[in-house]
């Protein structure tokens, strides 16, 4: 895995395209993502972000940043220290085999 330093240098790259079919496609980009040597090019870059074929998803991401900002200052209005919880990555990776299990049936 590159160093930080590595990112702001010219490093050795290569340019290719992935096909897949849509299904595998979050599966897929996940991994790629958890690598964190990936980058995408966006293709459509003539289209605004509510044209985007995932709009829904990103607003609602947009939408839940926006509640956990409003509990976060909650908590800290009321000086409530909130409970340590797992790691992201054992929480992503069983929505992944959850997911993969509902897709199956």
């Amino acid at each position: 895995m590159p160093t930080t330093k590595e990112w702001f240098r010219s490093g050795e790259m290569e340019y290719i395209s992935i096909v897949m079919h849509e299904h595998c496609a979050y599966r897929c980009m996940s991994r790629l993502g958890r690598l964190g040597t990936v980058q995408f090019t966006d293709l459509t870059p003539d289209l605004t972000a509510f044209q985007r074929r995932y709009i829904n998803e990103v607003q609602r991401c947009d939408e839940m940043e926006r509640k956990l900002g409003f509990f976060e200052s909650m908590l800290q209005k009321y000086e409530i220290e909130p409970r340590q919880s797992p790691q992201a990555s054992v929480f992503l990776t069983k929505l992944e085999a959850d997911s993969s299990g509902s897709a199956r049936q």
